[in-house]
Formats: C-alpha cells, sequence, structure tokens
C-alpha cells in the first residue's frame, strides 16, 4: 500500500515517477540551505519539501511581467517549474548556473526564468536522445548542494 504522503505515477513505458512529500526528515531538508525540492539526477524520484514550504499549487496562469509566477495569489508556492526543474534532474540534467543568464535549471530560482528558456529546451532534446535508466523509484541519496532554492528576495518578503 502507498502511504498518503507518496504519490506513484507511472506512464505505458513503465516508467515509474514517486512524488515524496517530505515533512519532518531533517536530512533530506536541512534548515540551510533552504530548498524547496530535490530530485536524483537520473533518477525517478521527486522529494518536495513541506516542512519549509506548506502549500504548493500547479498555475499556468502568467503575471503582470508574462512570466509564470513563483508565489501565487493565495502564498501557495507554484509547482509547474518546480517540478519542470526537477524532471529536467530526472532525465540527467546538472545546474547551469551561468553568470548574467537565468535559466530554469539554474540552482535558485529567478522570478524571472521559471519558465524554460531555449537554453533550457535544448538540454533535455540533448538528453531524450540517449538512454536514461536512472535511479529506481524512491532512491533518493543527495549532497548538500543539491536541490533547488527559492528566489534571492522569497525569505525577505515572508518575514514581511
Amino acid at each position: 500500500m502507498i502511504p498518503p504522503q507518496v504519490i506513484r505515477l507511472q506512464c505505458p513505458q513503465n516508467t515509474t515517477f514517486v512524488i515524496e512529500l517530505g515533512f519532518e526528515d531533517d536530512e533530506l531538508f536541512p534548515r540551510f540551505p533552504l530548498v524547496l525540492a530535490r530530485a536524483k539526477i537520473e533518477g525517478r524520484t521527486i522529494a518536495l519539501n513541506m516542512k519549509q514550504f506548506k502549500c504548493y499549487r500547479a498555475e499556468l496562469k502568467f503575471g503582470p511581467t508574462k512570466q509564470l509566477a513563483f508565489e501565487l495569489d493565495d502564498g501557495c508556492i507554484n509547482l509547474v517549474p518546480i517540478m519542470t526543474h526537477e524532471l529536467g534532474h530526472a532525465f540527467g540534467l546538472n545546474h547551469l548556473d551561468l553568470a548574467g543568464a537565468h535559466s530554469l535549471m539554474d540552482s535558485r530560482f529567478s522570478r524571472d526564468a521559471l519558465a524554460p528558456t531555449e537554453r533550457d529546451i535544448a538540454a533535455p532534446i540533448a538528453a531524450l536522445e540517449r538512454s536514461i535508466s536512472g535511479a529506481a523509484p524512491g532512491v533518493l541519496n543527495f549532497v548538500a548542494r543539491e536541490g533547488v532554492r527559492p528566489p534571492d528576495d522569497w525569505e525577505s518578503t515572508q518575514a514581511q
């Protein structure tokens, strides 16, 4: 039986993804660095930080700047950029973090790069041209530097 905090997704080609909701795991989601989610690079498990981020919701509506919103009107975090980023890791993509050029695959979200850029689109196309085996569903082995972080200004807006 699947526990209520785990969602199993399976495609017809027998690839199973596990979405794990992390509520109390200090090792998976330590206080610092604050991360929204984690995924094994070339893996099939994505963990969402429910310990420090209590509300996630998917919304495709674009904000006034024609960019996806990171934080929604009700204070929930938008799952669309997070899941897109973490699925990139599942397909074998690493963080890009190039100076002066924001990307959805950066280790920290930027409010002006919440939708895939041309560079973000080219990388998974190249990854899909090769065989990806990945870690088994439910396998989450991380190092401290991994995990996507909220935008730089997010923590300061939460203090208000």
